[in-house]
């Protein structure tokens, strides 16, 4: 469900892009969606039809003194240019939902297609299990719980569900 949100190897020496590695409020979480995507900002800005300036600022948290003010008709195509969720996932978290993935068309009969996906979607869930369990532990090694510990523990749970919820919706297709 969580789309790669990384950068590129080619973006490693982007200033401050690691800056929200978790986002706490929708400013860090667009942030992200500008800084830590595979376009360049200029290259967004111009096929969002927007200036760079603006996409700039709409992702400046030293500008967010009364909340952002990122006009949400840029949100759905901002998204997709980028392919970078985090502002979707964001929200998600903050609703308590986890949205999933629907594909237009799922070919359901081609049997090597669906294995794969149910495949992957379990290796998934395997690795999120693994880095949940390996934060949680380390977490309460000392007997106590940090907030930042909480959020750690939390987020990774969070990508877990995200994972889980993808794959029963990938065998709910099967029915």
């Amino acid at each position: 469900m969580h789309a790669d949100t990384s950068r590129t190897d080619r973006h490693a020496s982007r200033r401050k892009a690691e800056l929200f590695s978790c986002p706490e409020t929708l400013g860090e979480a667009l942030y992200q969606l500008v800084h830590n995507s595979p376009q360049p900002v200029s290259e967004q800005a111009k096929l969002l039809n927007l200036s760079p300036q603006f996409v700039y600022n709409c992702a400046n948290p030293n500008l967010a003194v009364e909340g952002v003010a990122y006009p949400l008709k840029h949100l759905i195509p901002h998204t997709q240019l980028t392919k970078n969720r985090v502002v979707i996932d964001f929200i998600e978290q903050q609703l308590g939902y986890v949205a999933v993935a629907v594909n237009p068309q799922p070919d359901l009969f081609r049997r090597s297609v669906l294995t794969s996906s149910v495949s992957g979607d379990m290796l998934c869930i395997a690795k999120e299990m693994g880095e949940a369990s390996a934060a949680i532990q380390k977490s309460i090694r000392d007997g106590k719980l940090t907030t930042t510990e909480s959020k750690k523990c939390r987020k990774e749970i969070w990508d877990l569900v995200q994972c889980a919820v993808r794959l029963h919706e990938e065998l709910a297709g099967v029915e």
